[in-house]
């Protein structure tokens, strides 16, 4: 394709409405690079293109990425790590559920020159949680709305602070997250981060 920056690089069509295919779109340098990028699929809530690489953050020859979908494009792709990745090629990975996947490589110790793998994916949750504080006077601030959104701006969950002031919300780790506050009598406030595994504190001043 004229458009292409390496090897194989992976592009999105749209399904026009009689079911043909438009115009090849690049994905763009964040996704491919100047080797290959090959064996995009997507997660069951389309918010995930996987693919595999030998061009990015590499354990070895092809390995798994997962790239998180956004009205913004796509985020930097994340290398699924050394428990699904060898030094080896892992190709055409496919999620048939939630937590179960399937994957093509050439590992070591198979039956032929590709064998088909099972990937169970472990199923993480990280808590972000914290106080709500007043910016002048430190005091708690009970009875404040904190909404929690995701990277689009769609609200994922909302909870009113307790006499403590503390929330705490359920996060999916390695996504990004936006928290707002309101309350009568105080600006409204908006930060963002992104999640990792475990619990995070975040003390937010309004």
């Amino acid at each position: 394709m004229p458009d292409a920056i390496g090897g194989y690089d992976i592009y999105v069509s749209e399904i026009n409405a009689d079911g043909s295919l438009g115009t090849p779109k690049n994905l763009g340098s964040t996704v491919n690079t100047n080797l290959d990028d090959k064996y995009p699929s997507l997660s069951i809530d389309d918010k995930y293109l996987y693919f595999s690489s030998k061009g990015h953050d590499n354990i070895g020859g092809f390995d798994l990425f997962a790239s998180r979908i956004s009205n913004n494009g796509y985020s930097i792709p994340r290398n699924l790590g050394n428990t699904i990745n060898t030094e080896y090629d892992e190709v055409a990975y496919f999620l048939a559920a939630r937590n179960k996947g399937y994957v093509s490589s050439n590992r070591q110790n198979g039956k032929g020159s590709y064998d088909i793998y099972t990937a169970i994916n472990e199923e993480v949750t990280q808590k972000i949680e914290g106080e709500i504080l007043d910016l002048e006077t430190k005091i708690k601030l009970p009875n404040t709305v904190v909404i929690l959104k995701d990277i689009d701006g769609i609200e994922i969950d909302r909870t009113i602070t307790r006499e403590d002031a503390i929330y705490s919300f359920k996060v999916d780790p390695f996504e990004n997250y936006t928290i707002s506050t309101y309350k009568d009598g105080f600006k409204d406030t908006l930060v963002g981060f992104l999640a990792y595994r475990g619990i995070e504190t975040t003390i937010i001043k309004i």
